[in-house]
């Protein structure tokens, strides 16, 4: 496959594209919105500052790319791979990304507003200053700073100041703490009323 020619792509538009490699391409400050590049490798690509909001990218590698100040808002990422890429600042809002890897990625000052971070692996990623307000953290594996996760041998729990996420149940952690037993039984019945009776003392020294 060809490389990736800038003064190419300005001329003939974005259907060049999968006609292309874009390892390493330059496509910082396009317009892709809802562009189309379903598990195409984008390896060390700059896409800074670039609107792709509605785009779908699912499966993609992002591996070193840099995409700080990317306007992604409802973009699809799922099962992404984001090692080491920089998404300093960028505008997630809605996107999803559920099952993606975003290990030792820089997502400083990003807005991940509402997004979708089921199962997402943000182990040893930069989330200071991160927007995390109404984002769906269950199952993701935290960085431990921002995002954190507490041992347990029956549900996945995840939590940040201000949620927390017990299996496939996502509240407030004001909320989870003032639960009536009915109210947890309906979550999942006695076992779950069970667990939460022997758990939840030591899960209000860990989150609160």
């Amino acid at each position: 496959m060809k490389k990736f020619n800038r003064k190419k792509f300005m001329e003939k538009g974005r259907d060049y594209l999968k006609t292309v490699s874009l390892v390493g391409a330059d496509l910082s400050d396009c317009g892709l919105d809802n562009i189309e590049l379903p598990s195409r490798d984008l390896s060390l690509a700059s896409l800074e500052g670039i609107h792709i909001c509605k785009a779908i990218f699912s499966l993609a590698n992002f591996t070193k790319a840099n995409l700080s100040y990317v306007n992604a808002v409802e973009a699809d990422f799922e099962g992404c791979d984001f090692q080491r890429a920089t998404l300093h600042n960028a505008n997630l809002y809605k996107s999803q990304l559920n099952y993606a890897d975003l290990m030792n990625a820089d997502l400083s000052e990003a807005n991940l507003t509402k997004a979708g971070l089921y199962n997402t692996n943000f182990r040893g990623a930069n989330l200071a200053g991160v927007n995390l307000e109404g984002a769906d953290i269950r199952d993701c594996t935290g960085d431990g700073i921002v995002i954190k996760n507490v041992p347990s041998n029956r549900f996945r729990i995840v939590y940040t100041n201000k949620v927390m996420a017990i299996g496939c149940q996502q509240h407030s952690i004001e909320e989870w703490f003032d639960f009536t037993l009915n109210q947890i039984h309906a979550f999942g019945g006695n076992h779950a009323v069970h667990w939460w009776k022997k758990n939840a003392e030591r899960l209000r020294l860990h989150v609160l």
